[in-house]
C-alpha cells in the first residue's frame, strides 16, 4: 500500500468497536468525550493500580508505597505513612522504581510558566483541550 492510500477497516472490526462506550459514537461521527474518558478510566483502575498490585502478590512480590533510602549494600529503609520503617534487604540487587519524578522540561524560555503537561498529566486528563501541541516524541509522547 503506498502512503497516499487510505485503508478500510474490516466491517467485523467496526462492527466489534462499536460495541466500546465512547468508540461507538467516534463512529458515528458524535464526541462522547465522558464515555471515552470513563472507559479510559475502568481499564487504569482508577489510577489506583490494584490490579498490577493483586498481580505482584500472586507472584510472591510485595510492593511498598513508601519513602525509601538507601541503607547499606542491597538494603533499602522504607518508612510508610504511619512513620513505621522497615528495612528490606535484596537477595541480588535493589531496583529503584520511584515513578514519581516529575517531568523533565528543557530549558525553553516561557515553557514552565505556561503549566505543561507531562505523559503522566495527559494519560489522566479529565477534559480535551481546546489545543494541543505535542513537543517531543517517542514512547511517552504516543504511547
Amino acid at each position: 500500500m503506498h502512503a497516499d492510500q487510505g485503508a478500510a477497516a474490516h466491517p467485523a472490526a467496526l462492527r466489534a468497536a462499536g460495541q466500546l462506550p465512547g468508540v461507538r459514537e467516534a463512529v458515528s461521527g458524535d464526541r462522547a468525550v465522558a464515555a471515552v474518558l470513563h472507559r479510559r478510566d475502568v481499564s487504569a483502575s482508577d489510577w489506583k493500580g490494584d490490579g498490577q498490585v493483586s498481580r505482584l502478590g500472586t507472584a510472591g512480590i510485595t510492593l511498598y508505597r513508601a519513602h525509601g533510602r538507601n541503607g547499606s549494600d542491597r538494603v533499602v529503609e522504607v518508612t510508610d505513612e504511619s512513620g513505621a520503617t522497615t528495612s528490606l534487604t535484596a537477595r541480588h540487587v535493589v531496583v529503584v522504581a520511584t515513578g514519581g519524578t516529575a517531568a523533565l522540561l528543557p530549558d525553553t524560555p516561557g515553557l514552565a510558566d505556561a503549566k505543561p503537561w507531562s505523559r503522566r498529566e495527559a494519560a489522566a486528563a479529565r477534559t480535551v483541550p481546546g489545543r494541543l501541541a505535542v513537543i517531543g516524541g517517542g514512547g511517552a509522547a504516543f504511547g
